[in-house]
C-alpha cells in the first residue's frame, strides 16, 4: 500500500470524511501532502520532525481559516499504529455512574521515543479538544 493510501486510510479512520468542513483534509492537495509528510516523519521516529511537521499543518490550516483541522493531526500521532487502546463499559456501581475504562497498550518494539510522541499528541488534543470539536461540528450560520 503506497504512503498515500495508507494516510488517507488513517484519516478516514479518524472521521475526517463525517462533515463537510473536516472532508478538507482530504480534498485540499495541500493539506493532505502535510499528512502525508507528517506519516513520513511518523515514520522516522523524530520528535523534532513530527513536531515541525504538525507546525506546518497548524500553520497552513490558519491560512485557510480552518484552524480547527489542527486536531486531525493531533488525533493522527495519537492512533499511531505502535499503541493500541482498549476500553471497557463500566456499568454504574454505588458511588460512581457509568463510564468507559481505557487501557493503552504498546506493542513491544515501541521505544521511548513513540511514547514521547503519543502523549505529546494526547496532552495537545486533550488541550484544544472541547475548542476544535465545537468549531468543527458548529451548525453552519451561512446556510440558513
Amino acid at each position: 500500500m503506497s504512503i498515500y493510501s495508507f494516510t488517507k486510510q488513517r484519516l478516514i479512520n479518524l472521521g475526517v470524511d463525517s462533515t463537510a468542513v473536516t472532508v478538507l483534509t482530504l480534498t485540499n492537495k495541500k493539506l493532505f501532502l502535510l499528512f502525508v509528510n507528517l506519516e513520513r516523519a511518523c515514520r522516522s521516529k523524530d520528535f523534532d520532525s513530527v513536531y515541525n511537521r504538525v507546525r506546518e499543518i497548524d500553520e497552513y490550516t490558519k491560512t485557510i481559516g480552518k484552524r480547527e483541522l489542527l486536531y486531525f493531526a493531533y488525533r493522527y500521532l495519537r492512533f499511531t499504529g505502535n499503541m493500541s487502546i482498549k476500553y471497557e463499559i463500566l456499568p454504574p456501581t454505588g458511588r460512581l455512574p457509568a463510564g468507559i475504562k481505557y487501557e493503552f497498550e504498546y506493542r513491544p518494539a515501541v521505544d521511548l521515543r513513540d511514547i514521547a510522541l503519543v502523549e505529546w499528541a494526547q496532552d495537545m488534543a486533550d488541550r484544544h479538544s472541547k475548542h476544535f470539536w465545537r468549531a468543527l461540528f458548529q451548525k453552519d450560520r451561512t446556510a440558513e
